[in-house]
């Protein structure tokens, strides 16, 4: 009797402890996170290039399973039918799958899959042409173990890069000095690739002046800039040709500059790509990279100057108040209706009674206002006689802020300055505390 109860206990015991923590669970299932299409960017580095697919398994049952990876044909069909694309089938004498299955233990979690391609023959199969996403391979995943979710689906597109040095930036930061210094500085211009080299080959830098000016009047022109190449004598490169190492990703090139033998004024070291041992390229478009130089020019003596302006406010400031070198002083032009109209387009002209090359206006707002004094239109200009005027600097929004607004200009000889700024509408007053230059007497 005793030996019955103690069996029916056990039994009663057992059934209790039953683990049941994974009852009402989902079935493991598997998927693809980067569903849908997928690039794959590879260079003609003369290696094989490998593209991943990552299978994961989801759920806590700890199915084991085989995944097997199909080429769907028809996946590819679709897919270029709903999005109004065109790829192509990538044939097989491009590509090599090592294995199309993958297996996933019960512990794991995920399983990768490859594909081994030749960049060089996609691109022999492009007619030579780079960048462009024309083949792809469609795959599906299944098992006969656990069943698939919706992400069951990939499509790998390829796009073969050329393998071309380029600058790592299209500007660095501006080396600024002020007239008369004489220690060099020195900036750092950075090219190179984004693989480690597979081969040691040969490059040059352009020391050409023609031709570096030309590229700074291009990117003046593209970038709104009025640069002015600095001078062979006042600039020295580290080096202007060398070699690009195996497995070197990056070259750099010091550009040491020489304040002493610079006149004030904004210029630029055009640091220029000219040619490289193939098979590396160089890049088109970014084969360039400009060091801004900024000589700062001494403030011009105003003593004996004198000053016209378009108009006067009758109940504040001054015109001399303009030159008087007191910051807290102010010029005023007409800004309400005080007899002779709002001014709508101020403009001063300063007679600084000798030549002098122009480099920089800085013109300063007046100081004691709460609000920034916001026109638009500024305009700068330099004349030898006053009569004939050459604009030589523009800022479109002079001011947001009650700061001086500080214009480096093209270095322009001449004894008249002049600047005008364009009355927006809402403004109803406006005053000028300062008008300085910077620069160099030239007699």
């Amino acid at each position: 009797m005793k030996k019955l109860l103690y069996i029916v206990t056990m039994s009663l015991l057992l059934a209790a402890c039953q683990d049941n923590r994974l009852d009402g669970l989902e079935p493991d299932r598997i998927y693809l996170p980067k569903s849908g299409v997928q690039t794959e960017e590879a260079y003609t580095i003369g290696e094989t290039a490998v593209a991943q697919l990552w299978t994961y398994k989801s759920s806590y049952n700890g199915t084991g399973c085989r995944v097997t990876y199909t080429i769907d044909p028809d996946l590819l069909t679709a897919y270029n039918a709903a999005n109004g694309t065109a790829y192509e089938l990538l044939p097989e004498s491009c590509y090599e799958i090592p294995q199309s299955t993958v297996e996933i233990s019960g512990k794991d979690e995920y399983g990768r899959f490859t594909v081994n391609y030749s960049p060089e023959k996609i691109v022999e199969l492009s007619g030579g042409v780079y960048d462009q996403e024309k083949y792809a391979l469609p795959f599906r995943i299944s098992s006969d173990e656990v069943e698939t979710t919706d992400k069951n689906t990939s499509i790998l597109v390829f796009r073969i890069k050329e393998p071309v040095v380029k600058m790592l930036s299209k500007s660095v930061a501006e080396i600024k000095f002020n007239y008369g210094a004489s220690e060099t500085i020195r900036q750092t211009v950075k090219f190179g690739m984004d693989f480690g080299s597979k081969w040691d080959c040969a490059f040059a830098l352009e020391t050409d002046d023609a031709v570096l000016a030309q590229a700074l009047a291009d990117y003046n022109a593209a970038n709104k800039t009025i640069y002015t190449l600095l001078p062979a004598d006042a600039y020295e490169l580290s080096m202007t040709e060398g070699t690009i190492k195996v497995d070197m990703e990056t070259v750099a090139v010091d550009v040491t500059v020489d304040p002493a033998k610079c006149k004030s004024g904004l210029y630029a070291v055009p640091v220029m790509l000219a040619g490289v041992e193939q098979p590396l390229r160089l890049s088109e478009t970014d084969n360039i990279c400009i060091v801004p130089v900024n000589c700062v020019g001494n403030y011009v003596d105003k003593t004996g100057w004198t000053v016209q302006v378009s108009s006067v406010n009758p109940n504040w400031g001054k015109p001399e108040y303009l030159i008087d070198g007191d910051i807290n002083t102010y010029w005023h032009p007409a800004g309400r209706d005080f007899g002779a109209g709002r001014d709508d387009a101020p403009w001063a002209v300063a007679d600084m009674k000798k030549t002098v090359r122009v480099t920089c206006f800085e013109i300063d707002p007046r100081q004691d206002q709460f609000y920034p004094q916001i026109f638009s239109n500024l305009r700068c200009y330099v004349s030898r006689d006053g009569v004939d005027f050459t604009e030589v600097g523009y800022v479109a929004i002079p001011w947001t802020a009650v700061v001086k607004c500080t214009v480096p200009v093209m270095p322009t000889e001449g004894r008249y300055v002049k600047f005008s700024i364009d009355y927006p509408k809402g403004q109803t007053s406006i005053a000028f505390a300062e008008l300085s230059i910077r620069g160099e007497v030239v007699e």
